[in-house]
């Protein structure tokens, strides 16, 4: 399997392992802020939802103003189906051949960009994230599924 397409699957495999809790999650909850600079949670499913949407509409040179603009009022449901779509619109990129280089524009510079360092900062980005969501829900008490790769990998060999 295409080593971008298994990484892919692999946030989508970590997100939903937690998305089930969110989702049950009292608006209150959601909205905690843990610390003066932590965010709460919806603020990094938020962030999160943002960041798929924008890589994804960076290499495909598209402008990705108007999407992140639709997300900034959906709730904690909504946000994780919009990741889940990105994700998916992800894999479905990635399938076509020839995506494998990319010229991502900052502004005031030109970024050549491979597609397995874009996929890695998508994992790495999410993973960080994720993890906050998982310290604030393990604050709030709750038991969190494991979102590690080495544990999607077991999953995947069905070994566990």
């Amino acid at each position: 399997m295409n080593r971008a397409i298994d990484l892919l699957q692999y946030i989508i495999w970590a997100d939903n392992n937690i998305s089930s809790l969110l989702e049950k999650l009292e608006p209150e909850e959601l909205n905690k802020s843990f610390s003066e600079t932590s965010g709460t949670i919806k603020q990094k499913l938020k962030h999160l939802a943002e960041e798929y949407i924008a890589w994804l509409f960076d290499i495909k040179s598209e402008s990705w103003k108007e999407e992140i603009d639709r997300i900034k009022s959906m709730d904690c449901t909504e946000l994780i189906g919009q990741m889940r779509k990105t994700l998916q619109e992800w894999i479905n990129f990635v399938h076509d051949p020839g995506k494998e280089k990319f010229l991502i524009d900052e502004g005031d510079f030109i970024v050549p960009i491979e597609l397995d360092e874009v996929v890695f900062n998508l994992v790495n980005h999410s993973s960080y994230h994720r993890g906050q969501i998982v310290l604030f829900l393990r604050i709030l008490r709750y038991e969190v599924n494991i979102t590690d790769y080495y544990w999607y990998r077991i999953n995947q060999l069905n070994l566990g």
